[in-house]
């Protein structure tokens, strides 16, 4: 499971979830590298892990899967 999230997501709702737990991560690096270096880096790799690289490609990917993986009709 964990490897099939790190490699490949053929779904826009795990994608969406990769880039939450990126920007949150990402967020909280950026908080704590002043004071907190080494949990601040630990963060760092834990949003680029969840990216997949940098945030422009995520946000390329999220568009290019937004075509080819649409989202289910909500009921009224």
């Amino acid at each position: 499971m964990i490897n099939r999230l790190l490699t490949t997501s053929n779904c826009l709702a795990t994608h969406i979830v990769r880039g939450t737990v990126g920007a949150v991560s990402l967020g909280f690096a950026f908080y704590l590298l002043p004071t907190h270096l080494a949990p601040g880096l630990i963060l760092a790799v834990v949003a680029l892990t969840a990216f997949r690289g940098c945030p422009t490609c995520w946000l390329a990917t999220l568009f290019s899967m937004r075509s080819s993986c649409p989202l289910p009709p909500r009921d009224k």
